[in-house]
C-alpha cells in the first residue's frame, strides 16, 4: 500500500501499483468480477493492478497480477491461474519469472514478509514486449 500511496516518490520505477479490493473484470478467471479480492488462510491471495509509467501522452499498458503470499514460507509469487492465450499470457510469464528470480536471489527469512520487496521488484524491472496490451 505504501507503493500505491507514495507513487509520486517512486521516480525510478517503471510501473504504478494499485491494490484491487475486488476482482477486476480483466483479471484471470478465478472468481466472478466484483468478488472480494483478498483471501486469507494459510496463504494470502490478492490482486494488483500495474499501470505502466510513460512520459508520452498515450494509453498506458495496465495488467492485473494475481499474487499469492505464503505466510508459512514467506514466499511471494504469482498465483498459478489458467489463462487464455493472448498478449496478457506473455505479461504473466514475465511477472512469474521476475518473482521466481527474486525469490531465488532473496530467500525469505523466518518471520519476514516479502510482499513489499517483491512488488517493488516487479515495479522496477518488468518490461513488456512492444505491442503487449491488457
Amino acid at each position: 500500500m505504501k507503493l500505491e500511496l507514495y507513487s509520486d516518490q517512486a521516480g525510478q520505477l517503471k510501473w504504478n501499483v494499485q491494490f484491487c479490493l475486488t476482482i477486476p473484470p480483466s483479471a484471470p478467471p478465478i472468481a466472478p468480477p466484483g468478488t472480494i479480492a483478498v483471501v486469507l488462510k494459510a496463504k494470502m491471495l490478492f490482486f494488483l493492478q500495474l499501470t505502466q509509467r510513460i512520459p508520452v501522452p498515450q494509453e498506458p499498458v495496465t495488467i492485473i497480477v494475481p499474487i499469492v503470499y505464503d505466510m508459512a514460507t514467506g514466499l511471494t509469487q504469482q498465483a498459478d491461474i489458467p489463462r487464455q492465450h493472448s498478449s496478457s499470457g506473455a505479461a504473466a510469464l514475465l511477472v512469474s519469472n521476475i518473482l521466481k528470480r527474486f525469490n531465488e536471489l532473496h530467500p525469505a527469512r523466518q518471520g519476514e514478509c516479502t510482499i513489499f520487496a517483491s512488488v517493488h521488484e516487479l515495479m522496477a524491472n518488468l518490461t513488456l514486449p512492444p505491442g503487449t496490451r491488457q
